[in-house]
Order: C-alpha cells, then sequence, then structure tokens
C-alpha cells in the first residue's frame, strides 16, 4: 500500500532478531530487503547497516512456498548444463545457489542466480515428505519466478500447484534466457 519506508524497517527488524522457529527466513528477508532499497531509491537507509545491503540485479530469482505445516517439499532447478541446483547440490558450476532446505512448514526455498547463461532452466519440485493428518487435502505451491530482478526490466510469474501424491514430481515452470 505504499509504505515502502514501514516495510523496509520492519524487514530489517526480522533480520536483527533470534527467531526460535524458522530463523532460516532471514535469507530470504535479505533478498526482499535489498530489492526494496534497489527499486525505490528515495529510502531512508541511515538505520541500516551498510553490511546487509547487497547491489542487486540477479538475473533470475525462484521462491516456492507451500500452504502446509509439516510438509517437506524441495525446490530444484536444471541449467542449461544439465546441473541441478537443490538441496543436496546447493552452488551449481554457473552460480545458481539455493537456500535452506525447510523440512517441515511451509518454506520458502529460493534459488538465485546472479548472471545466467543463454538457455533454458527448468523449474520442478519434489514433494519429499508429508507428516500432516490426511483430513487436511493437498498442498498448494506457490513458485514465484522472476527475471532481471531488482532492475527495471524485472519480470515477475506466478504459478500455483496443488499436489495429490507425496512423492510426485512437478515439472511447474521454465525460463528461456535469450543470447
Amino acid at each position: 500500500d505504499g509504505q515502502y519506508q514501514k516495510a523496509l524497517d520492519l524487514m530489517y527488524g526480522i533480520l536483527l532478531r533470534d527467531w526460535d522457529r524458522f530463523n532460516e527466513i532471514k535469507e530470504i528477508v535479505f533478498v526482499e530487503l535489498n530489492h526494496l532499497i534497489a527499486t525505490h531509491p528515495k529510502l531512508d537507509l541511515s538505520k541500516i547497516d551498510q553490511r546487509f545491503i547487497y547491489k542487486m540485479p540477479v538475473d533470475i530469482r525462484i521462491v516456492l512456498a507451500w500452504s502446509s505445516n509439516n510438509t517437506d517439499i524441495d525446490l530444484h532447478m536444471k541449467d542449461p548444463y544439465e546441473e541441478v541446483c537443490f538441496y543436496d547440490n546447493t552452488l551449481t558450476k554457473i552460480g545458481g545457489k539455493i537456500t535452506y532446505d525447510f523440512t517441515q512448514g511451509y518454506g520458502p526455498e529460493e534459488i538465485m542466480l546472479k548472471k545466467a547463461i543463454p538457455g533454458n532452466y527448468s523449474i520442478f519440485t519434489n514433494n519429499y515428505g508429508d507428516h500432516r493428518q490426511d483430513l487436511l487435502g493437498p498442498s498448494t505451491l506457490y513458485l514465484d519466478i522472476y527475471t532481471h530482478y531488482g532492475s527495471p526490466d524485472e519480470n515477475h510469474q506466478r504459478i500455483l500447484v496443488r499436489t495429490a501424491e507425496v512423492k510426485e514430481k512437478n515439472e511447474i515452470g521454465s525460463i528461456d534466457i535469450e543470447q
């Protein structure tokens, strides 16, 4: 609603505080804080420790969250060289990096790539584990795909997917980077 300074102050407060559960959310908030700074240059940054400010943009940012607690859904991205960035390969040769692997809760998990090479990037999920009560039904996955994140050319796409089986794999998006 246009309260960008208030949003910045709230995000910074999240970064300074320790959280009993989901402390790893700070990785996502760090990126969101820097996106806000990059896209709203008139913000008052005098209270922000300069070590928290990271220069945007990044060519690819993918964020996955889901609607169910006690659920482990994994985000994967296969790059043009066929290397997959995921919880067991957290940094790819071309620089793809994934955040903490949330094995309980709602995520989010994020993959970022500062400088993308031309080609196709496949995005898929693996519903690794579900320890919820059966009455709750399938989870909803929320996938946000950004290209040129934090720049004037930023593009955003949101995809929603309902899951039906715990172990299913979903190819739920792709990105084509031109030369």
